[in-house]
This record gives structure tokens, sequence and C-alpha cells, in this order.
């Protein structure tokens, strides 16, 4: 072994292979057979658990009186190498008592040397390793499970950190021996290259970050961002989408949106809906031409004959009062005569429930809504009805209303209370009919209408589509032919 010195003493590795100990530069190194030279203390432990059986019988009287003759030991042995200890006392089952301690050397170590220091001063003192990767923090947590007073060192850490992982120690091992390694002549070994760095793969709120950074609103949108980005380089979203499935990627969409949302739900829900409208007028008109929806507006009321203070009057005190008998208002008519158009702006301007879907949960979803958006509304007995004619009655009403939730994903139906006075905007052909039996109900019909204000539309207004809702416009007509306080 050229470069390893004269040897010296044999050793053995953990699986019982025998070796050969070497020393060079003050180093002691164990070869063995067809194999690379390890540093010699790399086998050997840092932590010891020692065990004294019935101390009651030993020369040593108190718990500090063991310690102090263990360091001793150690300190006999190789001088100052011990780092810290924790000592604790353990009532035997029948009598006496043992004494356990646990160590943390400086350097790893053998304990042949203390162990015969120990016995020759007339102490049988066991020695342990703990399990591989549990260090020193098992020894202590084993020390301390019963000895409340347990009695530790000078310099003792107040909080033992836990050990790390299997796979963190094995990676650890690995890369001390690596450093430390030599080749068989003696010379030491080069540093293994390093390994090509992992792409970084995306956790979910990375994913949720992305999601909201590039304002993303659903899955084909994802699809989209991600495509593009795949192809300039950045695969990191279109992995997560493919690994993680189109479930989930949609289910983080939801969650990214809707928490991005709540704050701004949270600020509007502390202000009236007055004062959001109020807050509207200062923005810019978003026509093709300034003011281009308030004429059309204005157009569409005048050609069907519909007073404009009227109007904006109604619209204005049902935003104020909320959904009251007399007050929820019904735009009339056939297609294409401005009713949508005249209410569309509401949908930018407040977080709308709209038409609802024809099944029997549709209607709990406007928890957490401000305004009730229902265009082209139908409720006849040929239609499916996305909620029951007793509590659609009642809705409008201002009354209590227990909606119906799946049972699937809640515990009990949702309760719109009479506090909640979300206003109700609905366009149609028709006020809703009621039959039973096949046959129109009068009294349940009358009920209805008289739940709504009807704005009758007859006469088409066809140049309408070409202009997009601007809130501007509508908060503007509002605020000309309303006289009173918005609050």
């Amino acid at each position: 072994m050229k470069g390893c010195g004269e040897a010296g003493k044999t050793g053995y590795d953990l699986t019982g292979t025998k070796g050969h100990i070497f020393s060079n530069k003050d180093l002691d190194f164990i070869c063995f057979p067809g194999k690379d030279c390890f540093l010699f203390g790399e086998m050997m432990p840092r932590v010891y658990l020692l065990t004294l059986s019935h101390a009651e019988k030993s020369p040593v009287g108190t718990k500090k009186d063991f310690a102090e003759q263990v360091v001793s030991a150690f300190k006999a042995s190789y001088g100052e190498v011990v780092e810290y200890w924790c000592v604790s006392v353990e009532p035997h089952e029948e009598v006496g008592f043992h004494y356990h301690m646990a160590v943390k050397l400086k350097r790893s170590l053998r304990f042949n040397g203390p162990r015969k220091v120990l016995a020759e001063a007339g102490l049988r003192v066991n020695f342990t390793e703990p399990p591989e990767g549990a260090g020193y923090f098992h020894a202590f947590q084993y020390v301390t499970k019963e000895d409340r007073d347990a009695i530790k060192s000078i310099g003792h850490p107040e909080e033992v950190p836990k050990p790390r992982t299997e796979r963190a120690s094995t990676a650890a091992r690995r890369r001390s021996r690596g450093a430390s390694r030599f080749i068989a002549d003696g010379t030491e070994a080069l540093d293994p290259l390093p390994a090509e760095e992992k792409p970084h793969k995306l956790n979910r709120s990375e994913f949720a970050e992305k999601i909201l950074e590039c304002g993303i609103k659903d899955y084909q949108g994802l699809e989209i961002e991600a495509e593009k980005r795949r192809r300039q380089g950045d695969p990191e979203m279109w992995t997560f989408a493919m690994n993680r499935g189109q479930k989930i990627v949609e289910e983080t969409i939801a969650m990214a949106n809707s928490m991005a949302r709540s704050i701004d739900q949270a600020v509007l829900s502390q202000r009236s809906r007055l004062q959001v409208l109020q807050e509207v007028l200062t923005r810019e008109c978003e026509c093709p031409e300034s003011g281009l929806w308030q004429r059309m507006a204005s157009q569409t009321l005048e050609l069907n004959d519909v007073k404009k203070e009227v109007f904006c009057a109604a619209v204005v005190d049902l935003l104020r009062v909320g959904r009251s008998k007399g007050r929820n208002l019904f735009l009339v008519g056939q297609s294409n005569c401005g009713k949508s158009f005249l209410l569309k702006p509401l949908q930018k301007i407040y977080a709308c429930f709209c038409s609802p879907a024809f099944n029997p949960f549709s209607f709990s979803s406007v928890k957490d809504k401000q305004v009730i958006f229902l265009d082209d509304f139908r409720f006849n007995a040929a239609d499916a009805k996305p909620i029951p004619w007793t509590q659609m009655l009642n809705l409008l009403d201002g009354s209590v209303v227990n909606l119906s939730r799946p049972r699937t994903h809640f515990a009990d139906d949702y309760c719109l209370e009479e506090s909640n006075t979300i206003p109700v905007f609905a366009t149609g052909i028709a006020v809703p009919i009621h039959f039973v039996g096949g046959v129109l109900h009068e009294g349940e019909t009358e009920m209805m209408r008289n739940r709504f204000r009807v704005f009758v539309f007859e006469r088409p207004a066809t140049s309408i589509r070409e202009c997009p809702a601007c809130v501007s416009c509508f908060a503007t007509l509002l605020r000309s032919w309303d006289s009173t306080k918005w609050e």
C-alpha cells in the first residue's frame, strides 16, 4: 500500500469484512482487499447511549457522579472529546435503579478504551449506538423518557435537533466518504463529477401563482399558455398539467382565482351597492365613441315609451333597498328589443348570479353574490325549474329561503337570510306563470307578478349589438335621471 504507511492493527467494517488500519498524515485509514481506503473514524459513531444497571450497588452515588466518571474515562482514553451529555435515573421494575446517559462526542471514536477505564473503576457500563441516522436525538429521547429531572452538561442545547431523514443521512455519508477516499496506492481520489441539475418541478402553490400571473381563468387558457411556454423552452406549467391530470389542474385554477377574488369581494362587501355605483362614475368610457352606450340606451327607452326618469329611479331604488315585493325589476318583451342590453353593465360592476342552470342546486351559488341577474328567465310548466315556485316567491319577497346544496359537497342547505337584500333583475318574454295539473293557476301567477316591477319593450333595436356594455355610461345615465342621494 504505497503512501499509507506501515500496517498497524486489524479492523472490520459493518459487514464483518477484515481490513488493515494504516496511518498517514496523522489520520487513520482502514483498507480492505480489492477496495478503496476510508477514514477509519467514519466507521465509528459519535453518539453513545450508556446504561449502568443497579447503580445503587456501584461505587458512584448521584447521577452527576456517574456523568463525571464517564467524561473522565473518555478524557483518559482520547482527551477532551465529549461535546455534551445528559444523564437520568430509571427505577428498576423490582428493586433498585439504573443510570442512563446520552453522550455526544466531538469526533467519531470507539468505546473500548472508555469502557475499560470504567471497568477498572468498578463500573460495568453497557455502551450502545442509536439506530443509524437517529443520532443524539434518539439517545436523548430515550434518556429523558421518564426522568423529568435529568441532568444536562454545560453547553447542552435547549432543543435537541431532530435527525435527518434516512435519505438525507445516506447522501451526507456518501459526500463525506467521497471527499476523504483514497485509492489503493495512497493518493487522494479525484472528486466525482457533479450530477446534472434536475429541472425544477412546480408544486401546487407555485403553479397557482403562475396561474394568477398569467391571468388564466380556465383549462383551455392554461393549455394555450403552457404550450406557448413549452415551445419557448419553459416546460414547467406543461409538465405540471401532464403529471397531475385535468381534474386537479382545473381545481387549482378555480381555487387560485377564487382566493384572488376574495380580497376584492371583502372590500366590496363593506360598501353599499350605490357606493360602488358612485365609484364607477369616475371610470373612463369604454365605448368605441365616447358616450355611445348611453345614447343608445336612451334611444331604446324612448323607442319603447319607457320614461328614462322612471326606469333609472326604479333601478337605483332596487339597488338601494334590495329584493322586496314590487321592487324586483322585470323587463318583458320579444327578442332584440334591448332588454338585456340595458342591464348587462350590472355584470361588470357587481358580482352577479346570472342565469342558472336547470338543476335543483343552481341557486345555492347565490352566496357571496351582490346582484341576481336572470337574463331570459323562464318558469313554465314545460321547462325544467331551477328553483321551486314557492321558494322563488319567498326569495323575491325578501323572506328567508333555504336553497338546496348537494350533500356530496355540503352538510346542509344554504340559508338566504332576510338581512341579505340581494336585488333581483330579470328579462324574458313574459313574467313566469304557474300551472297546477296542466291548468293555469291565476292566484299563484298573480302573486309572482306582484313581486316584480315590469317594463315592457316591444320595438326592436337593431343597432345595439354594435356597442359593448359600458359601466361608466350606465352609471352616468342613472345619475342623470335620478335625483336621490347615492349612499
